[in-house]
């Protein structure tokens, strides 16, 4: 149970923190709306964060299940899943995986699109159902 509120907590507070981190940065650098500077800023610091946390653990050994519940799973995984799919890729390198890494990040980012597109047909199709006739 303890885990659990660990995570739900982490996940609060990285929700706020890309919440805020979001709005800071399109407020800084007025990009033009479809480049998702933001976005890419926020998973890029997500992942530095998550490759200083894991230097941790390897340099002072295991990080502690609190820890990683909290900041890891809940903070970063909150804040971006960028940083888990990066993570997770590096660790595949690292553990001689690698030949699945090319397979593995295709397939992640073809089925994300895949879904992104799929939810909007959806959308429009709901939208275009709940117009009244002409």
């Amino acid at each position: 149970m303890r885990q659990l509120l660990l995570v739900g907590l982490g996940g609060f507070l990285g929700a706020l923190a890309r919440y805020g981190l979001m709005g800071a940065i399109y407020a800084l650098f007025p990009f033009p709306p479809r480049f998702p500077v933001a976005t890419l800023l926020v998973n890029l610091l997500g992942s530095f964060l998550l490759g200083i946390i894991t230097g941790i653990g390897e340099f002072r050994g295991d990080i502690d299940a609190s820890v990683r519940a909290f900041l890891v799973i809940g903070f970063l995984g909150s804040m971006t899943t960028y940083s888990t799919f990066i993570g997770r890729s590096v660790s595949a390198l690292l553990e001689a995986a690698a030949p699945q890494l090319p397979l593995t990040a295709w397939w992640t980012l073809s089925s994300g699109a895949a879904c992104s597109v799929g939810q909007k047909e959806l959308r429009g199709r709901r939208d275009s159902n709940s117009r009244p006739p002409a």
